[in-house]
């Protein structure tokens, strides 16, 4: 009662899942390494996540 499917046509092509799955495997490898002009100051980024997270928190007590 079984059906086995013929793949004989993708048999050389990876599914899209497995081709996503091997790309964020080496996504890590460009972080590593680094930036070529890297910033020297980290305070305005800190201050804008900071600020965002003020607002968020601020949004959700202004709301409920």
């Amino acid at each position: 009662m079984t059906r086995q499917l013929s793949r004989q046509n993708f048999a050389g092509e990876e599914p899209f899942y497995g081709k996503l799955w091997s790309k964020l495997k080496h996504f890590p490898k460009g972080l590593s390494e680094g930036s070529e002009n890297a910033p020297s100051v980290s305070g305005p980024a800190a201050a804008a996540i900071i600020s965002a997270a003020i607002g968020c928190f601020t949004m959700m007590v202004s709301h409920h």
